[in-house]
């Protein structure tokens, strides 16, 4: 496999464990589509931007970094005028939130031999997204990390 590949296997880990009791998004890069997205807490992870830092095609190595975001989901049931329930649900993703950038930091290169670090870089902060029908809402977040890592270039003889 890849070294992207395996980077996104170890992250996928991180997250799983530091958060057992959400599910995994089946697609966390549409989340109005996903049916995991009514269950009351689930994580997803969507590659991002790739660059390539500091590249040496001669050498068979390329510094890469690669954007990975990580996707935090929980649900609120509709209840008009409920101010702690929602204020409990915002606070509830950012203790998620905490507990995997925690996971991160405690193993920054994740596991992965080609990884040099991983690291939070920003989140979009609390976004509402309106379900309707039996009206569920889902507060979701997505957090950027950046892991930098040396990729193997196939040499051409």
């Amino acid at each position: 496999m890849s070294a992207i590949s395996n980077i996104f296997d170890a992250l996928n880990t991180t997250v799983a464990t530091a958060l057992p009791t959400h599910a995994q998004l089946l697609n966390p890069y549409f989340l109005e589509s996903d049916s995991q997205i009514s269950l009351s807490a689930a994580y997803g992870i969507k590659l991002g931007l790739g660059v390539n830092v500091f590249g040496n095609e001669n050498s068979g190595q390329e510094q890469r970094s690669r954007e990975l975001l990580v996707v935090l989901t929980r649900r609120k049931f509709a209840t008009k005028g409920n101010i702690t329930e929602r204020k409990s649900v915002e606070k509830q993703l950012f203790e998620d939130l905490t507990l995997v950038l925690d996971a991160v930091a405690a193993t920054p290169k994740l596991g992965v031999m080609s990884v040099q670090r991983t690291y939070y870089v920003s989140d979009t902060g609390v976004q509402f997204l309106p379900l309707g029908g039996d009206r569920v809402d889902i507060y979701y977040l997505e957090a950027t990390l950046t892991v930098e890592y040396e990729n193997e270039v196939q040499l051409c003889t």
